[in-house]
């Protein structure tokens, strides 16, 4: 990668609830949204998540990303990145582009759903997916009741003629013991 690019990193947590990693980028800072956008060179990443920051890449150089936790460095979890120096003119056109931006243009249209800002649209369609899904679990739930009224009175109803056959089997005994 060169100085002065926007580079986008996606960064894919892995492994069990016990293996938390910190990735960090030496000489670099990124941007990530987590709701806002925060400025950071070190992004926490939890099992089954994933990140992407957006780095908009300063010094040149040859620097060390890793994982902060020990037992994972020891393990080999870091890798070298290489900025490469751009020309002079070639800087000058890509600082004249505006950096990259903090918040979103049009943030006053979105609203907080579950710690993230999300637009209109999306709040439907969450409230939409977790009526159908609800619905879903309460048909399910009165099918699973069905079966257990059902297999309760087939047990109800073998009792009740087991009842009638022991009846009949004591009448039959208590007939042919007069005989």
């Amino acid at each position: 990668m060169y100085q002065g690019e926007r580079m986008n990193w996606y960064l894919l947590g892995m492994g069990h609830e016990v293996d938390v990693h910190t990735v960090h980028f030496h000489a670099e800072i990124f941007i990530y949204k987590n709701g806002k956008s925060y400025g950071a060179d070190v992004v926490d990443l939890f099992p089954g998540t994933f990140e992407m920051v957006e780095m908009l890449v300063g010094n040149p150089g040859t620097w060390l990303l890793h994982c902060h936790v020990s037992d994972h460095i020891h393990a080999g979890m870091e890798i070298l990145f290489t900025v490469l120096p751009r020309g002079e003119s070639e800087l000058e056109d890509l600082t004249a582009t505006p950096g990259l931006p903090l918040e979103d243009e049009d943030e006053s249209q979105k609203l907080m759903l579950f710690g993230s800002k999300v637009t209109q649209e999306q709040i439907e369609a969450t409230i939409i997916s977790l009526a159908v899904v609800g619905v879903l679990l309460l048909l399910a739930a009165g099918v699973l009741l069905g079966v257990v009224i059902h297999l309760e009175r087939q047990k109800r109803l073998q009792r009740n003629w087991r009842s009638i056959l022991d009846d009949g089997f004591k009448l039959m005994s208590q007939k042919n013991s007069g005989l």
